[in-house]
């Protein structure tokens, strides 16, 4: 098919109007081989109250959805984390300070890691700046 405006429109305005349609058709009740013949495997199928056929919720691959959901691999995996998942790993944090001492030659000692800037600016304030001392800080240029 040549591409052409009115093609273009016509299948824009067919698109929009599927679109429009789909929300209201996906609560009616498939046959189970009508369903298995459009959606397979892809969608997890719910019986419909009081009938023989079953209801599907379709993926949403603009959501990036998995219709299988995690496996339980990775289900286990997250349990076991759970009670640890607000701390950093000490092994990974005491490698990454030996590595930057070495880059650096220097002391692991003399080496401060934080979460962004921020935190390190902070730490070092309340560290020089005790009650009743004051820091300075340049002024902002003006805008013109």
């Amino acid at each position: 098919m040549p591409l052409s405006r009115r093609n273009l429109l016509r299948n824009i305005g067919a698109g929009a109007i599927f679109g429009a349609a789909a929300p209201a058709l996906r609560g009616f009740p498939l046959a189970p081989a009508t369903e298995a013949a459009l959606w397979g495997n892809s969608a997890p199928a719910r019986p419909a109250a009081g009938s023989r056929s079953v209801v599907v919720e379709p993926v949403l691959l603009y959501r990036n959805e998995n219709p299988y959901g995690p496996s339980e691999k990775v289900l286990a995996v997250l349990r076991e984390s759970a009670a640890s998942g607000n701390r950093y790993r000490a092994t990974e944090y005491d490698t990454l300070l030996d590595k930057l001492a070495a880059l650096h030659q220097v002391k692991r000692e003399q080496i401060v890691l934080g979460c962004g800037s921020g935190e390190i600016l902070c730490m070092a304030a309340m560290t020089f700046l005790k009650p009743g001392k004051n820091s300075s800080k340049p002024r902002p240029p003006s805008p013109r």
